[in-house]
């Protein structure tokens, strides 16, 4: 069974990022059950090939990001104002956890280079973009959204902060910062659709597809930075 697991964790995870993100386009009920599923899968992948949860701390904060990003799914399974808010504080606390977890895989080092000059322009210029198309239409929520960017460039940064470190340069590229660039669109195309009057015309499909994909680059990254570099090193 374990063996059987191993191999077709991900093909499983992928089916449910299918069907969920079906599910938001035809508007399916399915989703209350697919979508709860799409990151315990994810963290039964990280598990089957981690036997030390707590070890480093930095892949602890992980796995605790992880708890609260299910909360937020849970939360989040319908775009409404009465979960809306809770499972945005969930998702706070995912980025935050996320990006901590980066800092201390980076032992906790800030790299000033000019990937991180780049990275700080972008945030400008998409914050910018971003406030200019929604702002006035956020009404109550315009402190809970900022604070949610907050968190989610932190993240970024982190991400980005990473490809300055020569041994993690690779899985920097390849995983955390396209994961959290895939990130923030899916941010921001949830947040056209909740906010903007008509929104994209998708309901949410796509959004959940894209955040499907964010979350298997940054849990992939995980996986291949702390299983095969930092616990070979014994850090």
């Amino acid at each position: 069974m374990m063996g059987f697991l191993k191999k077709r964790i991900l093909l499983i995870y992928w089916l449910l990022a299918i069907i969920t993100s079906l599910g938001y386009y035809f508007q399916h009920p399915i989703i209350a059950i697919t979508k709860p599923m799409l990151v315990p899968v994810l963290f039964g992948y990280l598990l089957l090939k981690d036997h030390y949860i707590g070890t480093p701390i930095g892949k602890l904060f992980f796995y605790i990001g992880m708890i609260f990003a299910f909360i937020g799914d849970v939360f989040l399974i319908i775009i409404s104002d009465t979960f809306f808010l809770t499972g945005m504080i969930a998702f706070i606390f995912t980025n935050l956890c996320y990006g901590i977890s980066l800092f201390y895989l980076n032992q906790r080092k800030i790299y000033s280079h000019s990937s991180m000059i780049m990275a700080y322009g972008f945030l400008l210029l998409l914050g910018y973009f971003y406030w200019h198309l929604l702002g006035k239409e956020l009404k109550e929520y315009q402190i809970p959204v900022l604070i949610y960017m907050a968190s989610l460039s932190f993240l970024f940064l982190m991400s980005v902060n990473l490809s300055g470190n020569a041994k993690l340069r690779k899985v920097a590229i390849n995983y955390f910062i396209p994961g959290a660039v895939v990130y923030l669109m899916q941010n921001l195309i949830l947040s056209i659709n909740k906010f903007l009057p008509g929104g994209v015309g998708d309901n949410n499909g796509l959004s959940m597809f894209i955040y499907c994909v964010a979350q298997y680059f940054i849990v992939n990254g995980i996986y291949w930075a702390y299983i095969y570099q930092i616990k070979r090193r014994n850090v």
